[in-house]
């Protein structure tokens, strides 16, 4: 297959390591692979064998306008966001499919915004009837509900020969009697990036004075802990592979998730972790700890209990490390190629 993904950017977040892992994997399997973008600047590592190409014309509004007087010539292209797939549908392009990682009427807050958005989908599914992969059973519902559109879900996968339980024995050394919270510091409001300062201050003020804060993602600003932290940065896999397995919890207080892939790579390095109703696959007392969006108090509690029972953050990381077994990344990538060849023979 020759097969495109259209896109902006492909930066370091976890929509952007998915592309990576799959126009990776279709590259290696022997299918011609172009990345088609403005902006590329990530420390996820793409095959050698994925082309990249720069769109015509730089900028956001670059980016629609080389879309629309440019077409793609490809057996399948590839976009994820709902604007990229209605611009590229209307251009003739023949077979594009809309891989849904996240509903995209949530990234605004904008009521007309809102409504454009949601004007693209209704148009996009029902008028130019194009196919839908979702990486979430959660989003293919709000497709079916909204939209009267069925989806195929590809849940996502987690590189298993990268994410498992390899603690560093600098960073164990360096924490020393220390409980680390580990958080994505990342100022997207849907993030919960706020949730998590106010929840660690509240643990410091009230709870635990002593806790040490890792963070990897976008810097912090001095200030903005009050507490001892380390910042490390947006880091490579493996580097993340090692904090995640050296830092006691990981606190993900995501306000609306497509997936929550992050999650799931906490749950492979045996990181014990706190997260919200957001993330579809995390239960309550199973293979994590989960409270309510928004709630602080209810986020405190939680990071208290791990931090304080070792047998529950024990039995919560075994059951962890098992379910996500179930999400591996090769697994994902094979059935994300077999549903683009079913889509080739429609």
């Amino acid at each position: 297959m020759k097969i495109y993904f259209v896109r902006h950017s492909l930066l370091n977040r976890g929509g952007d390591k998915m592309i990576v892992a799959y126009a990776s994997f279709l590259a290696e399997t022997g299918h011609h692979v172009v990345i088609k973008a403005n902006l590329v600047d990530t420390v996820f590592e793409l095959s050698p064998r994925v082309i990249l190409e720069p769109l015509k014309y730089s900028g956001k509004v670059g980016t629609i306008l080389s879309l629309l007087f440019n077409p793609v010539d490809s057996d399948i292209v590839i976009a994820d966001i709902i604007p990229l797939a209605f611009i590229l549908s209307v251009r003739n392009v023949k077979r594009v499919l809309y891989f849904a990682q996240d509903y995209n009427e949530n990234t605004y807050h904008n009521l007309i915004q809102k409504i454009v958005i949601r004007c693209l989908y209704a148009l996009s599914f029902k008028l130019l009837k194009i196919p839908v992969i979702a990486v979430s059973d959660t989003l293919a519902h709000i497709f079916a509900a909204r939209f009267a559109t069925e989806s195929k879900v590809v849940h996502n996968g987690v590189d298993l020969n990268t994410f498992y339980f390899d603690p560093d024995e600098n960073l164990i050394n360096q924490k020393g009697t220390s409980k680390v919270i580990l958080f994505f510091s990342r100022r997207d409001y849907r993030k919960g990036f706020d949730l998590a300062l106010a929840t660690i201050e509240k643990l410091v003020s009230n709870h635990f004075p002593e806790v040490t804060v890792w963070t990897v993602g976008e810097h912090l600003v001095d200030g903005e802990l009050s507490c001892t932290y380390r910042d490390f940065g947006y880091v490579s896999e493996n580097n993340l592979r090692r904090i995640m397995s050296s830092a006691d919890v990981f606190l993900y207080p995501s306000r609306n998730e497509g997936f929550g892939l992050m999650v799931l790579e906490a749950f492979a390095c045996k990181c014990a972790v706190v997260t919200t109703d957001a993330i579809p696959f995390a239960i309550d007392g199973e293979n994590a700890l989960v409270a309510p969006i928004e709630n602080v108090d209810a986020l405190v509690t939680k990071v208290s209990q791990l931090l304080t029972k070792a047998d529950l953050a024990h039995e919560l990381t075994d059951k962890a490390s098992k379910f996500v077994l179930s999400y591996s990344l090769d697994s994902s990538a094979k059935e994300f190629e077999s549903s683009l060849q079913s889509q080739l023979e429609l």
